[in-house]
């Protein structure tokens, strides 16, 4: 994999933005002003810790006046590379179950990030089901909610956005294998491993005791450092975590490589904070995967 962040990106392979305007600012000063905001209070959330290398992370999806903060909490302890592979669920119909994005870019208010399109041919050859094409990706905002904060963090970064629909838990060892691969070559060839993006809310729509209570037992079974766990913990209880799948697939690329792992949950929130409506509620958290 020869890969080259400074590719230039040809017109109609970009990726327009979606989802600007609904989930976070369309404007760029608005953006732009919210990111510091949000990472001011990640910053003062990690006191005295200073940012470092993760090699994963996972990080809420929805609207920023919801979880926003939360994501400024756990990147306040990261350091981003130059390279990040973020894994999210499908939540559109469009497009195959599972899907990498094939685009040369994508723009975000006020920037265009290159794709880490070697990568992506890379993967769509060595996983089965897994196809390199844009219809999965056209209006899915589980990465282009991340990609500001990012880009923000790292003007210099590329990105490779995954979209993983249905899976049998014996179906994620060939990507959990190939992004370990990945990782292992970055380490040889520069000592520049890539970030690994878990993109994923938690337990929807149940009052807030409860939901709580599923969301702390899911994070619990992914705290242990086991995808089979967790996988295991949100099918027997019912737990809509969307991103349990693609949690599983980064967790076994980071046990190919090392016997130990260790998450740490750094912020838990969910929706009635922000609404103040506990009678149905969405949970938000960040973990940290070292």
């Amino acid at each position: 994999m020869d890969f080259k962040a400074d590719r230039q990106p040809v017109g109609e392979k970009i990726r327009k933005a979606a989802r600007a305007g609904q989930f976070y600012p369309g404007q760029v000063d608005a953006m732009k002003q919210a990111i510091a905001q949000h990472m001011a209070v990640g910053r003062l959330h990690a006191g005295d810790e200073q940012p470092q290398f993760r090699r994963a992370v996972m990080l809420p999806h929805a609207g920023w006046q919801f979880c926003a903060d939360t994501i400024g909490k756990t990147l306040a302890r990261t350091t981003v590379p130059k390279r990040v592979i973020i894994i999210g669920p499908r939540h559109t119909p469009g497009g195959p179950n599972w899907s990498v994005a094939c685009h040369d870019a994508w723009d975000i208010p006020g920037a265009t990030v290159p794709i880490a399109t070697d990568w992506a041919q890379y993967l769509a050859k060595t996983v089965p089901g897994l196809q390199c094409e844009p219809q999965a990706h056209r209006v899915e905002h589980g990465s282009e909610v991340l990609i500001p904060f990012l880009h923000h963090l790292n003007p210099d970064i590329a990105v490779l956005p995954i979209v993983i629909g249905h899976a049998r838990y014996e179906d994620i060892e060939l990507l959990g294998q190939a992004l370990a691969s990945i990782c292992d070559q970055c380490q040889q060839n520069d000592g520049d491993r890539p970030l690994l993006v878990i993109s994923s809310d938690m337990n929807h729509f149940a009052g807030e005791p409860e939901n709580r209570r599923l969301d702390h037992m899911a994070l619990d079974a992914m705290c242990s450092g086991d995808p089979k766990k967790l996988y295991d913990t949100c099918i027997n209880n019912d737990i809509s975590m969307c991103g349990m799948i693609p949690a599983c697939i980064i967790m076994r690329a980071l046990l190919e490589q090392s016997p130990a792992l260790r998450p740490q949950l750094i912020d838990y929130c969910n929706s009635a904070s922000t609404t103040g409506d506990e009678s149905s509620v969405v949970g938000y958290a960040g973990v940290l995967l070292d």
